[in-house]
């Protein structure tokens, strides 16, 4: 792409990303506001929801013991998500040297007509099992995730365009918040 701008997104790189490690995994302080924040975590052995309380996280590894919990090496990639923004982390060396990256995407009020985001919904699996804070879902077949409830989760997706040819493409997606009624 000759021109590397993304619309209707404010993208910023994250200078220190333990901040950001101790915050989800050691209890840790960061100063991300006062919205509801939730958290997916792939690490090489689960994959573990989470949300932001009381300034602290609650994992689904607390709630459902078949879940492991997250652990700093093991962790691949986090998405720490609210409507206002995304913090996205992802692992960057080898197990053993445990380096990250990182950026915060955010809505821009700057955005080109016809460029702005896309926004969908995608559906959960219905909720089987309730405990607490997180609700275990099972498709057919048998593989399930723990997530917090809720129906749908909200996504954007924001374009770039090739001011060579005049084409788009989706250059970058944030989780933006879990819907609890599936309107």
């Amino acid at each position: 792409m000759t021109n590397s701008r993304v619309e209707g997104a404010d993208i910023k790189s994250i200078e220190n990303t333990d901040d950001v490690l101790s915050w989800l995994l050691e209890g840790g302080v960061y100063t991300a506001g006062d919205e509801q924040y939730y958290a997916v975590l792939q690490c090489c052995d689960s994959l573990v929801w989470g949300l932001c309380k009381d300034g602290g996280w609650m994992w689904a590894s607390e709630v459902f013991p078949a879940v492991r919990a997250p652990r700093r090496v093991t962790l691949m990639e986090a998405r720490i998500f609210c409507t206002q923004q995304e913090i996205l982390l992802w692992r960057t060396g080898e197990f053993d040297d445990e380096l990250f990256t990182g950026r915060i995407l955010k809505d821009s009020s700057n955005c080109a007509q016809g460029c702005e985001p896309i926004e969908t919904r995608v559906h959960f699996w219905e909720e089987e099992e309730r405990k607490g804070d997180f609700v275990k879902r099972t498709q057919p077949g048998g593989a399930y995730i723990i997530t917090p409830p809720g129906r749908q989760i909200r996504l954007k997706h924001y374009l770039q365009e090739d001011s060579a040819s005049g084409s788009l493409r989706i250059a970058v997606t944030r989780f933006v918040e879990i819907v609890k009624e599936s309107n």
